[in-house]
């Protein structure tokens, strides 16, 4: 038998959370699926009109985002989604919604809205490109070839010397196995350093051949 929450104490609880969190019952009303608002913590009646418990969640001047949040509910199930929320005032900011259904209460769907900014995950996304930015043109200028292995030992990055190196053209090696631009001879020596690196291993190996689409060949190590 699944244990049963009291709702009063579903609300004490999340009535004590610091982000913008708000209570809503969902029924069908006059032939239509309602979201009306229950209750809502200071931060996320901070973002809105002035809640008060029964208003429309549609109807909180929140803009895409209300749109959004009444989508969500329809579902009956947890979900979440980005859009952008036009706060009281005036101002439109980047938003993540989540719903998550709680236990029925009154024949009433009771369901919790979390409205999160984005400002700070947006950030660490731009960090995070304008760090592969500056390390994609460090790898441009270094003087050593220098390439990235994808899923099934697929180039799927090469810097203008490791191009050189292989005496190939960018789109004839993109997508390619760069193992088989390897002598035979080599191949099984880099796939026993591969197997200890992904065991958390440092590996090295030298004098390795590669064999070039005209015929030549080069050494070095991998």
């Amino acid at each position: 038998m699944d244990a049963v929450i009291e709702p009063a104490v579903i609300d004490l609880v999340l009535r004590a959370l610091p982000d913008p969190v708000a209570l809503v019952e969902s029924a069908v009303r006059r032939g239509r699926m309602q979201h009306r608002l229950q209750w809502a913590t200071p931060a996320f009646s901070s973002l809105t009109a002035i809640p008060h418990p029964g208003a429309d969640v549609g109807g909180l001047g929140l803009g895409a985002a209300g749109e959004v949040i009444c989508n969500l509910l329809d579902t009956g199930v947890a979900g979440s989604a980005d859009s952008f929320a036009a706060y009281r005032d005036g101002a439109s900011v980047a938003v993540r919604v989540s719903v998550h259904p709680l236990q029925e209460h009154n024949g009433c769907r009771r369901s919790v809205v979390v409205v999160r900014e984005r400002s700070e995950e947006l950030r660490a996304e731009e960090h995070l490109r304008v760090s592969e930015e500056q390390c994609r043109v460090l790898a441009e200028q270094a003087p050593i070839g220098i390439f990235r292995s994808d899923v099934g030992l697929r180039l799927g990055y090469a810097n203008a010397r490791c191009i050189e190196i292989l005496g190939a053209n960018t789109a004839g090696l993109h997508g390619s196995r760069w193992l088989d631009t390897l002598a035979p001879g080599d191949r099984a020596r880099v796939i026993t350093a591969l197997e200890g690196v992904l065991e958390g291993e440092e590996a090295e190996v030298d004098q390795v051949k590669v064999e070039r689409p005209d015929g030549s060949a080069r050494w070095g190590s991998v």
